[in-house]
């Protein structure tokens, strides 16, 4: 496994953890699908690759793949366990 490669498997190792500790936030989320389209809801899943979140606004659930997202902004206050990381 190259560097680059390790590099991106600690990006995405730390962002699922951090997803995982927020199970039931609310989130906007931004990609790069569709010119830069915009998801808001609850998340309701993490898996290696994706996020699963529900906007009850219009009762729909989207399937996010990392490898889309831009960056994501919590609407509520983020859960940071530290100790979770090392």
């Amino acid at each position: 496994m190259n560097n680059t490669n390790f590099t991106d498997y600690l990006n995405y190792n730390f962002l699922n953890n951090l997803l995982r500790q927020n199970y039931g936030k609310n989130v906007k989320i931004y990609t790069s699908i569709e010119d830069n389209k915009e998801f808001e809801g609850i998340i309701e899943l993490v898996g290696d690759n994706y996020i699963v979140i529900s906007n009850p606004d219009n009762e729909k659930w989207c399937l996010i793949f990392l490898t889309k997202i831009n960056y994501i902004k919590f609407l509520e206050k983020m859960n940071i366990n530290t100790n979770f990381y090392s």
